[in-house]
């Protein structure tokens, strides 16, 4: 089975619902919207706690959703997907521990998976 990791989603707007429920779908757990407030305002966060297939899952369903491209970051102690409107939409930008970054545009569900497992080798297990 895999090994859980704690993922943090950022981003404006975009249906916050329909967010969360895809997250959900893919099979995230322990899904959660917070509301903070931040530098500009107050700011939407959702985290989840998500097996790596589900990761998977949920950019995939992300970069179908969201108008702009994604940035999945893997360098700290949980991954952080944030909304990125440099990125042009479906394209997905991995961030590793070992500073590789990965762009993919239009990735398929298999192409996220190896891009990811190699980000978040270093994550796992905290």
């Amino acid at each position: 089975m895999d090994q859980e990791l704690k993922v943090e989603l950022s981003f404006s707007n975009e249906d916050v619902k329909e967010t969360i429920d895809g997250l959900i779908v893919a099979g995230g757990k322990n899904v959660k919207e917070v509301r903070e407030l931040g530098m500009t305002g107050i700011e939407l966060t959702v985290v989840a706690v998500m097996a790596m297939q589900a990761l998977v899952s949920a950019v995939v369903k992300l970069t179908q959703l969201w108008k702009c491209g994604l940035v999945v970051d893997a360098r700290g102690s949980k991954v952080i997907v944030t909304k990125n409107c440099d990125l042009q939409p479906s394209a997905v930008l991995i961030l590793s521990k070992d500073g590789t970054q990965v762009k993919l545009d239009r990735p398929t569900g298999f192409d996220l998976d190896a891009a990811i497992q190699r980000a978040t080798a270093a994550v796992k297990g905290r």
